[in-house]
């Protein structure tokens, strides 16, 4: 089965950790990677995401909010929720509304991230080799 090259947009307001963030993906398979640092300059965009690694806590607004506004503009997006903490009722509406995963900003993210990649790259590898029109 062939990789695809993924299509990932970050939405993350720290610049030092969006440009981190944008340095792990260049070991991922990935086509392009565009950073946003606003929500709504991600729903404004029209870029189309495979892949949306999406903080919790933005200046415009909470990502948990924008999970239901993404699912309606790219349907076939998968998000990644990251966050510095973990609450239970954050991560169980994560996942509720849509959320691939939920990672958290901590010192594993790394490699949490492309295992993440690599297992979505995997999904959607083989999604097309079934259904190729798709």
């Amino acid at each position: 089965m062939q990789s695809l090259l993924l299509n990932i947009a970050i939405v993350e307001d720290d610049l030092m950790y969006q440009k981190m963030l944008q340095f792990i993906l260049k070991a991922a398979q990935t086509q392009e990677v565009r950073l946003f640092s606003t929500a709504n300059s991600l729903l404004e965009s029209d870029f189309m995401p495979d892949v949306l690694l999406l903080d919790r806590t933005l200046p415009d607004a909470d990502g948990l909010a924008i999970l239901t506004k993404v699912h309606q503009k790219w349907p076939a997006c998968k998000p990644i929720m990251l966050s510095a903490d973990i609450d239970k009722r954050g991560l169980q509406e994560a996942y509720a509304k849509g959320a691939y995963e939920y990672l958290l900003k901590d010192t594993y993210t790394k490699e949490r991230l492309l295992n993440t990649i690599g297992h979505l790259n995997e999904l959607l590898s083989l999604k097309q080799s079934i259904n190729p029109n798709e």
